[in-house]
């Protein structure tokens, strides 16, 4: 099984070799948001993401070896110390989720 069919059956729960074909075939419960209290490098904070970036978050965390509070407390601290205090943190997680689901299924874009 490669990324693009982990990423399929991990996140989006499809069956390999399954894509969505109409709407019909999307689970909206993906694009209810949800949030999460944490503490990130030590702040009390409130995460509010969609399912689906939950899911990404989870499998990007999964395959780097980290549990999803780490990579979140070790994303925080990175853009910190790079670019100072960040506006939207949660928008700032979607795109890292996505990004790097992207780097890991190359043909993504392509399909």
């Amino acid at each position: 099984m490669d990324a693009m069919d982990l990423v399929k059956n991990e996140v989006l729960g499809l069956g390999v070799g399954e894509n969505f074909t109409t709407l019909d075939d999307f689970d909206m419960a993906l694009a209810r948001p949800y949030a999460r209290s944490m503490r990130l490098n030590g702040k009390p904070t409130c995460l509010r993401l969609e399912h689906i970036y939950w899911q990404l978050l989870r499998y990007v965390a999964l395959h780097t070896g980290r549990s999803e509070s780490v990579l979140l407390a070790d994303l925080d601290r990175e853009v910190q110390m790079r670019f100072g205090q960040v506006k939207n943190f949660s928008s700032l997680v979607r795109v890292v989720s996505v990004a790097q689901v992207i780097k890991a299924c190359p043909g993504l874009l392509s399909r």
